[in-house]
């Protein structure tokens, strides 16, 4: 990983500045290899002095005095981020806050659709289930149940 590269990243995102910016690309390149890095502080007064420390490591001019991985800064913006944020609980509370009235219109969002719902099986289909009415069947006497022969002669048992 190129923790220089990581580092200017690290830096335009904090800062929403450009680092090493000329009216050139040749300026461009000259201000890279000069490596002169402004304090984040001058441009985003809330970054803290851990993540500034961590951003400035990342950017010295010689590889030797970088983080030796990108594991290891990983784990100092970790470190570091946890510091300023004062743990997962505040965090989640932070979060919980900041999305308070979202959760409410969603859990009413999905109450209307919910509603929605039944309202449209309720018109497809019947509260009540529909019963099929058996047709009525004639009750014949014991006699006339017992039809007659093709022949027209009585059946056995007459």
């Amino acid at each position: 990983m190129d923790i220089f590269a990581a580092g200017i990243l690290l830096y335009e995102m904090l800062t929403l500045q450009r680092l090493f910016m000329g009216d050139s690309d040749v300026e461009t390149l000259e201000a890279v290899k000069r490596a002169v890095v402004p304090r984040l502080t001058l441009h985003n007064p809330s970054v803290t002095p851990a993540l500034e420390e961590i951003c400035v490591k990342a950017l010295q001019k010689e590889p030797p005095l970088r983080y030796a991985s990108g594991g290891a800064m990983a784990d100092s913006l970790a470190r570091a981020g946890a510091e300023a944020a004062g743990g997962a609980r505040a965090v989640a509370a932070v979060l919980q806050e900041l999305f308070a009235n979202d959760k409410v219109k969603e859990k009413e969002l999905q109450r209307e659709y919910n509603q929605k719902l039944v309202d449209a099986k309720a018109i497809r289909f019947p509260t009540a289930p529909f019963r099929w009415r058996r047709r009525a069947r004639p009750r014949w006497s014991s006699s006339s149940r017992r039809s007659p022969s093709p022949s027209g002669a009585p059946g056995p048992g007459s």
